[in-house]
């Protein structure tokens, strides 16, 4: 009986430092890979050419837009910003961008 105590102990320790490894794992993986890319993402100016108002909060909306990439080939896709507005169409800003989606700076 004393025999079955200790290997549910065991079993019980190799689940929780599992569980605690996968955790820091995706704790610590996850921010490296996002900051990873946008520190080597390419610099671009960005131009928001829509903003669809009937999201659930009035006053945010997804953007999508397009910018030019450093090869010269104009990409267009969704733009990630603070606090976006059906007011920002038109608008120019500085965002770091792959050939799918742009993240906008500051």
């Amino acid at each position: 009986m004393a025999e079955d105590d200790a290997t549910g102990t065991q079993d019980r320790r190799r689940t929780a430092r599992l569980v605690l490894v996968l955790l820091g794992a995706v704790l610590l993986g996850y921010p490296a890979l996002f900051f990873g890319w946008y520190l080597t993402a390419e610099h671009v100016t960005a131009r928001i050419t829509s903003c669809a108002s009937d999201a659930p909060h009035p006053l945010r909306c997804p953007t999508h837009g397009d910018w030019r990439m450093a090869d010269g080939s104009t990409r267009s896709g969704r733009i990630f910003i603070q606090t976006p507005a059906p007011s920002d169409v038109g608008r120019t800003l500085p965002a770091r961008a792959t050939t799918d989606w742009a993240v906008a700076e500051g």
